[in-house]
């Protein structure tokens, strides 16, 4: 973990110097007890359609269902935002993404998201007729696994109930999978298919950086005494994340005394992006996550560019694609490259480990773990309390 200087980056204002001040000092005085866990569980379900504007399909959950599921999930719905194809919600812990054939949660710090899962698929299956096609849980290894409370205690608590849930709403033949090492940077997944799916026209995929370590120039972008839209903004600008995706139309917010989450919104209406920054010393954590279709060329530079505004000591990068996907990015003369394949990172980082399984000729998962060359031997910092975080209720 990078030393922070007392004074701050050079240029920093003073009311950032102060907060970044307290922060460690807090930090300092409690050094037993756990920081905010940036890592995210996420959950994915796709459903069958229709294809019909008509067919609101999972965007018919009203909002007072989506407060009470939630709720079971010890998280709230901070923004919403109606996209042409989707609908886009900032949680009080990361994100939802609601579409009319799919539904992706994603939660951190010590949220519950599986307990949710029932009280999600009974209602959408049960009151709103839904056809379940294929669900799948995953999460990166805790930086503070000791922490998760629940049924997130353990993998073995968790695979229960995917499993007890998955089986009572029509599939017996879920299973659990892992990449990577164990006693390291490793990727936990949980995929259930409800139907069998000729993967070859979906062109389903989803992009994940999960960022640690991040320098004090990059951390202290995050630092606000006051919570609002405007400050939000700023913080995009500033730091860089509205260059990822020219164009994007960002959905942001901040916390006191830290922390930020956005959303961010193509052209199309139902492409998207989500980055949430966790700031503090003792556990820096950047996510970047989308699920934009474009060509090898412009997702490697949209990785390197995610990578470039963080200037994390490490990360990991996760990419779960169907073969329609797959073959696009190869492109018709087989000569593109996916995302861990490229040496765009061999100047500044080192590739620990890239692990890929396949099921079935049909999805693609792969995990890549990167390490700067500044720091080939990052180590986990003690764990300390963080200053409690809160948005404004001006969202």
């Amino acid at each position: 973990m990078y030393d922070f200087p007392t004074q701050g980056p050079p240029g920093m204002a003073s009311d950032i110097k102060q907060l970044m001040r307290e922060e460690r000092r807090d930090s300092q005085e409690d050094s037993q007890e756990p920081t905010f866990e940036g890592t995210e569980k996420r959950i994915e379900i796709d459903f069958v359609w229709s294809g019909e504007k008509a067919d609101l399909g999972a965007r018919a959950i009203s909002r007072s269902m989506w407060d009470k599921i939630l709720a079971l999930c010890e998280c709230t719905i901070v923004s919403h935002k109606a996209l042409k194809r989707l609908d886009a919600y900032i949680l009080s812990e990361s994100s939802l993404f609601v579409c009319a054939d799919k539904i992706i949660i994603k939660t951190c710090g010590t949220t519950l998201l599986l307990q949710g899962l029932r009280t999600l698929l009974d209602h959408a299956v049960n009151e709103l007729g839904l056809e379940l096609e294929w669900l799948f849980y995953s999460r990166k290894s805790f930086l503070f696994p000791e922490f998760q409370r629940g049924v997130h205690g353990s993998l073995e608590d968790e695979v229960s109930v995917l499993r007890e849930v998955c089986k009572d709403f029509g599939c017996s033949t879920g299973n659990a999978y892992v990449l990577g090492p164990l006693n390291g940077d490793h990727w936990i997944m949980w995929n259930a298919d409800f139907k069998e799916v000729d993967s070859n026209y979906r062109y389903d995929h989803n992009l994940d950086i999960m960022m640690y370590d991040l320098p004090d120039d990059v951390r202290s972008k995050f630092f606000s005494s006051s919570a609002s839209g405007t400050v939000a903004d700023g913080m995009s600008e500033e730091s860089g994340i509205c260059d990822i995706y020219p164009g994007a139309v960002v959905d942001a917010i901040n916390f006191t005394p830290c922390g930020y989450s956005c959303n961010a919104s193509l052209d199309d209406g139902e492409s998207f992006f989500t980055i949430h920054v966790t700031p503090e010393e003792s556990c820096s954590y950047a996510s970047f996550e989308t699920n934009v279709r474009c060509s090898s060329e412009i997702l490697v530079e949209t990785i390197r560019r995610a990578v470039a505004v963080f200037k994390p000591g490490r990360f990991s990068l996760t990419h779960v694609a169907d073969n329609g996907i797959i073959k696009e990015l190869r492109g018709k003369d087989n000569l593109g490259i996916l995302p861990y394949e490229h040496g765009v990172f061999d100047t500044d980082y080192k590739v620990k480990a890239t692990s890929t399984y396949r099921w079935e000729l049909d999805y693609q998962a792969s995990v890549s773990s990167y390490v700067s060359r500044r720091s080939l031997s990052p180590s986990k910092t003690v764990s300390t309390i963080a200053s409690p975080r809160t948005v404004s209720s001006e969202y």
